[in-house]
């Protein structure tokens, strides 16, 4: 009986660890001495969406220095979905010129996977301002255009975000 409940937290423990590792490994590539800046969880009325890890080199992030945001789903959405949601958010943040936006929607109708509870996206901005998708320490595509980088991850960043506690908590500006 004990091993019934012992093996399968151990397997999962084992999992959480080697996906952390995948997920450093591949923030490393983009990020000099990447540290956590913060985190926090994604809910929406009582659905818990994902958990979000901003990392930055020393813990300190600059919008125009190399960074990167890991989430980790904690439910099944479509990639059109995300896709979506994201340029409406862009959109929200400010962003007017429609025919750019159009653009990088078909991009992340491209890059972004359906996801569930076993998938982690990291997006990274790379120090020529690129952005680079991974999922699960796969490549999933890459965005050149720097402003993208500014809109897309201001989703989170940016002051005018519609989640302005979990920006707070990314930005290590309050207790997680």
């Amino acid at each position: 009986m004990c091993r019934k409940i012992i093996f399968p937290i151990c397997a999962l423990i084992v999992l959480v660890i080697s996906n952390a590792q995948a997920d450093t490994n591949t923030i490393s590539r983009y990020v000099p001495q990447a540290q956590q800046v913060g985190s926090g969880r994604l809910t929406l009325l009582f659905w818990n969406v994902y958990d979000a890890t901003l990392y930055a080199p020393k813990a300190q992030w600059s919008a125009h220095e190399p960074y990167a945001l890991s989430i980790s789903y904690l439910r099944e959405i479509k990639g059109a979905e995300i896709a979506k949601t994201s340029a409406e958010a862009i959109r929200d943040l400010g962003f007017s010129d429609e025919e750019i936006l159009d653009d990088w929607y078909g991009s992340m109708l491209r890059i972004f996977p359906d996801v569930d509870e076993s998938t982690t996206l990291i997006g990274v901005r790379n120090d020529k301002g690129e952005t680079i998708f991974y999922n699960n320490d796969q490549i999933a595509g890459t965005i050149t255009d720097p402003a993208f980088a500014d809109w897309f991850f201001g989703i989170w960043l940016n002051e005018k975000t519609q989640k302005p506690e979990l920006r707070k908590k990314l930005l290590g500006l309050q207790a997680r």
